[in-house]
């Protein structure tokens, strides 16, 4: 079922192969057809592609709201907005037994300490349950430790978000990065000289 919702509502390419596979079973079977069934067969299909499209334009899922979330995230620690970091953290914040303020806390320590830029995601694994979700993320970005010269590094991190007016991250674990297990953003503080 989920990936029946991903190729109707969430990913345009997916729904232009099956598109393509209608056209194609519509143009191989209208020679067998009547010649009523002929007439209406490509005029129906276009309105049902154009309908499948405008479905998928309307309709944004959980999924892509949390990942509209997680890009805005990335885009505040980037910019180092601790402003808008903060709005996207949920007030029942638990993790590596820091609470949201604590993690505010982290985070503008950790932002006066590096520049993070040329950031690139490339695994968003997002499984949504009711009102939670957890969304397994791969990401890259050159890190800066203030005044040195900028290291590119990799990692793996999990994000658990809970469904309020919005999408909000209630805990931030580091899995790896740079192929070395993380097992809280304790840890990642330690590496920082």
């Amino acid at each position: 079922m989920n990936f029946l919702k991903f190729v109707l509502l969430e990913s345009p390419v997916w729904l232009g192969g099956v598109c393509f596979c209608l056209f194609a079973i519509v143009l191989l079977m209208r020679p067998r057809m009547e010649e009523a069934a002929r007439a209406r067969s490509l005029p129906i299909l276009v309105a049902v592609i154009v309908g499948l499209f405008l479905l998928q334009s309307l309709v944004e899922t959980d999924r892509e709201r949390i990942l509209a979330q997680l890009d805005s995230f990335v885009a505040a620690v980037v910019a180092e907005d601790r402003a808008a970091i903060e709005r996207l953290i949920d007030d029942d914040y638990d993790s590596d037994g820091m609470n949201r303020e604590d993690f505010g806390a982290f985070m503008a320590e950790a932002l006066e300490r590096v520049d993070i830029y040329d950031t690139r995601l490339r695994r968003r694994d997002v499984l949504v349950e009711a009102d939670r979700a957890t969304l397994d993320l791969g990401a890259m970005a050159t890190v800066r430790i203030k005044g040195g010269t900028g290291e590119f590094h990799q990692g793996r991190w999990r994000l658990a978000w809970r469904l309020r007016d919005a999408w909000r991250i209630t805990a931030l674990t580091p899995v790896e990065i740079d192929t070395i297990p993380f097992k809280s953003l304790q840890q990642v503080r330690g590496q920082i000289p």
